[in-house]
Formats: C-alpha cells, structure tokens, sequence
C-alpha cells in the first residue's frame, strides 16, 4: 500500500524550534550513543542570498519564521554552483539538520555535506498541495481529471491521453515533475528507522 510524507509531522518534517541543538544529545533523534535513530528533514523557503555572502540565505520554516542556513563545503569552488540552484521562492529540504549558534548570534542552519540538501522548485505551499495530488493519483488525469491509464514514466502521474499530458507537461508538469519525484521517494523511506543516511544526488 502506498504511503505518503506527513509534512504536519513534527518528529520527521520538524519546523526550526523542533531541530535538535547541535552538540546536544536530543533523545527524538539519537540514542544514548549517540547514534540517530530516525529521520528528519527541514523544510523551508528561500527569501533571500545574504549580501555579499553567496554560500548563506534566508529562509522561512513552515511557520514563517526566519533563518539563516549558511554552505561551510570543504571545495568553496561549489558556492557559485550552490547560488545558482538556490533561487528565492523555492523549497530547501535539509536531511538531519542542527540548530548552530553563528558567531554573530544568529541561529540557523550550518550546511557541510552538499549531498544533505535539495532544492525544490516550488515553494512550502506548492510542495505542500503537490503532496495532496500526489496522494490522490488514483486513476485520474492529472490535467483534466477524467478517468486515465497512462501515466507519467518519471513520476507515475495519471493521464488519460498524450494530448493531456503533453498540454500539462508544457504547463506545469516539467516542473513539478520533479517535486512528485521526490515525494514519492520521501513516501517509501521508512522515516522511524534509520539504517544509514538518505542523501540526495548531487
């Protein structure tokens, strides 16, 4: 049966104030080792690049506060190629991220693995209404919404006929596309049980 991400849950999809404190041993996500025990992503809007500072952004939690989550990669030849994907109004998604105290006194997100982030070409609110669709792709052409066979070879989306895909694909779908994609793999990942970390693709 087919599953989908609770992005209401607090535990898996927390807002900023739910993250663990780094160098503290928050006991929702690791054990008395030390050793996390699920997974959690933090998602967020993009408002802004930091002035002259182009491996930092504001960005808004699902609760619209305020951030800042700040690239640390060990290559800084990567920031121009991490400005370019981080576009405002788009969607971060950071897998097993901390609260970290800048030097400054801002708290944020400090961002070391590359890999940890993916960026979402949709905002918080289009992510969120993407997820229902994707939820309610039971036969129905995501266009038009009649009765559909066909579907989708990247993400399985419905439709009933080329016609309505192609028109949709032009639209919207090349975009969101991708989002479905993501979702969808979010929806397998058994997010109460960590077994390694679950990375993104560069």
């Amino acid at each position: 049966m087919a599953t989908f991400p609770d992005f209401q849950n607090e535990l898996h999809y927390p807002d900023f104030d739910g993250l663990p404190f780094e160098y503290c041993q928050d006991t929702r996500y690791y054990s008395e080792n030390g050793v996390p025990t699920t997974h959690w992503c933090f998602l967020s809007e993009i408002q802004t690049n930091v002035p002259f500072f182009p491996n930092q952004f504001y960005v808004k939690d699902k609760n619209g506060s305020e951030y800042l989550v700040a690239f640390h990669l060990k290559d800084r030849a990567r920031y121009p190629a991490v400005g370019v994907k981080c576009k405002d109004g788009h969607t971060m998604c950071i897998m097993y991220p901390q609260k970290h105290l800048f030097l400054d006194g801002q708290l944020g997100v400090r961002v070391e693995n590359e890999r940890t982030v993916k960026i979402l070409p949709c905002s918080l609110n289009e992510l969120f209404n993407i997820r229902d669709k994707v939820k309610n792709n039971i036969g129905l052409c995501n266009l038009c919404g009649g009765i559909a066979t066909l579907k989708c070879s990247r993400c399985k989306m419905f439709y009933c006929n080329k016609t309505c895909q192609v028109a949709d694909w032009k639209s919207i779908h090349k975009t969101e596309c991708n989002v479905v994609q993501q979702i969808v793999k979010w929806g397998v990942l058994d997010w109460d049980h960590f077994d390694g970390a679950e990375l993104f693709g560069t």
